[in-house]
């Protein structure tokens, strides 16, 4: 399980930040959706949270 943080992109915090923009928008079209991108999104927060907690040294020397 460390394994996965250690591994986790910086860069996809924007695909969170799309994902969690992209859900409000498509509101329109259902509150399904908005829920499932909301649950992708957090499920990416959760991986950056965890490789700040695991790897905070390998984390700050990506951005």
């Amino acid at each position: 399980m460390v394994q996965l943080f250690k591994e986790t992109p910086v860069p996809i915090a924007g695909l969170m930040l799309g994902l969690a923009g992209t859900g409000n928008l498509i509101l329109t079209y259902g509150n399904h959706y908005r829920s499932l991108a909301g649950l992708l999104a957090l499920v990416i927060a959760l991986l950056i949270i965890g490789k700040i907690i695991v790897d905070h040294k390998g984390f700050l020397s990506k951005l």
